[in-house]
């Protein structure tokens, strides 16, 4: 099954020249997509193309759970984005899942691969959603970015911040030396 989905993804990418150009500078970097059912492990070949890998060890690795399916029924981005788990060198596997996402699978002739029908299919439907990741993922880290640093203080507020602190210490200090005087007295 490897060995099709592999000659399916050359056949995509030969017809993407670009998209196989762009993976060509990653030139013998490994991964490996962790499907429901499947895994595939490939490496970049130096026309861009991918080449059967079958070392434990690669470079990148990109877990798709079966829960991220949920999508077709509930349409919720941010799941999906947060359930894909990207382990290794997360820029190669970010720009993977992208390059994947913008691949035009429609060209492959179904007739000349066997049993690539049913793969195509599926490919096209992961396609719709490996888009909906690379195009959204960058605007929920942003979002999520906008967010987190909303609970971020200023330089200007932590000055006042700490400005404030010394003149609760110095009244502290000054109220401290009248009870003291009121006890001697």
């Amino acid at each position: 099954m490897t060995k099709t989905i592999l000659l399916l993804l050359n056949k995509v990418l030969t017809s993407n020249a670009s998209s196989q150009h762009l993976l060509a500078k990653y030139y013998n970097k490994s991964f490996r997509i962790i499907f429901p059912v499947f895994s595939i492990s490939a490496v970049v070949e130096k026309n861009g193309s991918l080449g059967l890998y079958e070392q434990n060890e690669v470079d990148s690795t990109i877990k798709i759970p079966l829960s991220s399916l949920n999508y077709l029924i509930n349409q919720d981005k941010l799941a999906i984005i947060k359930q894909i788990e990207i382990n290794g060198d997360k820029n190669f596997g970010l720009f993977l899942l992208e390059l994947l996402s913008k691949l035009n699978w429609n060209i492959i002739d179904h007739d000349k691969i066997p049993g690539s029908k049913i793969l195509v299919n599926f490919f096209i439907k992961l396609n719709e959603q490996l888009q909906l990741v690379a195009t959204n993922a960058a605007h929920s880290i942003t979002e999520y970015l906008l967010y987190e640093t909303e609970d971020l203080v200023t330089q200007y507020e932590m000055n006042d911040f700490c400005r404030e602190v010394d003149e609760l210490n110095n009244r502290a200090d000054i109220l401290k030396a009248r009870i003291n005087l009121l006890l001697n007295a």
